[in-house]
């Protein structure tokens, strides 16, 4: 029996996300087919501990040292085979800025932006970084998920308070226009685009209460007003991710439509699963089962081990 090891907690401000993630791996894993192994680290060289006693890895953490590479190239030195993608498209996908120009470079289209650093706000040149910018404009950490830090801008006596608030998550910010259209989410399961879902949040924009609180959770149905040539570019431009992000597993990407322009706002390489989360929701709407969809991941993995 293939002794599937649950990696969850982690050290980021996203340590409750991974748990509720984590626990619904544990939750919907076929016991017939696995030995769930529960894994709760603080640091990921906590993982050590445990290289003996899985064959196989669900990475369920989230955000810093979970995301960005690191996890993934423990695992890999312990010729341990994981769950999403590898260590450099984790690191790419993690840094938004350094994502939003390898898209740039392959014409997919993101929101016109600015990076500011510690040392272009400590010099003051981020007013002229961002000035050409078109309001409103929201304000993220340059890496980090879970919508944490993130502030909408509505005019230029708000953006410094906003740079502030992003640099308490990181030491690199994000400004990037905001794009108002049809905000939809497109979820990937071993490379093919499943049911793609409409988002409308109840409040400004998806944050972190609408990801994970039921109460305040925003509406998500397929999508059924958008007209059919958008939704082949929606597919084309997910596929063309996949493939130039070397993603595996599964993904989520986020993006914008308007004027019948798609943006490309972020790529999730370790989406939430969540009971509320959005790649569950789009495999229901496909047909599987959380269980199902758990089984194919950890089966893509498996399979996939020679390539680790």
């Amino acid at each position: 029996m293939l002794r599937v090891g649950v990696i969850m907690g982690g050290d980021s401000l996203e340590r409750e996300v991974s748990i509720l993630t984590g626990n619904e791996f544990l939750r919907h894993m076929n016991r017939d087919k696995y030995l769930p192994v529960p894994i709760f680290i603080r640091r990921p060289k906590e993982i050590l501990a445990y290289a003996d006693e899985i064959d196989v890895a669900l990475i369920a953490l989230h955000g810093k040292n979970g995301e960005d590479g690191k996890v993934q190239a423990l695992l890999e030195a312990l010729e341990i085979p994981y769950s999403g993608s590898g260590i450099a498209s984790s690191a790419l996908c993690m840094d938004k800025t350094m994502s939003k120009m390898a898209m740039g470079g392959m014409g997919i289209l993101t929101p016109p932006f600015a990076a500011v650093s510690k040392q272009d706000w400590e010099e003051g040149s981020w007013r002229s970084s961002t000035g050409s910018l078109v309001y409103p404009l929201i304000v993220k950490p340059n890496q980090g998920g879970s919508s944490m830090g993130i502030t909408v801008v509505e005019d230029p006596g708000a953006l410094e308070e906003g740079i502030r608030t992003a640099f308490g998550f990181d030491d690199r910010v994000l400004v990037e226009e905001f794009i108002q259209g049809t905000e939809i989410t497109c979820s990937l399961l071993k490379g093919e685009v499943i049911p793609i879902l409409k988002v409308s949040p109840t409040l400004r924009f998806f944050d972190y209460d609408s990801k994970y609180k039921e109460t305040t959770g925003a509406l998500t149905e397929t999508v059924r007003d958008v007209p059919g040539e958008v939704m082949e570019e929606v597919q084309r431009i997910a596929q063309k991710i996949w493939k130039l992000f070397s993603l595996k597993n599964y993904a989520r990407i986020d993006m914008m439509i308007r004027n019948k322009q798609v943006y490309v706002i972020e790529i999730n390489t370790l989406p939430g699963m969540t009971p509320y989360s959005l790649l569950p929701k789009s495999a229901s709407e496909g047909g599987y089962g959380f269980g199902e969809m758990l089984d194919k991941i950890i089966q893509d993995v498996w399979t996939g081990r020679a390539t680790v």
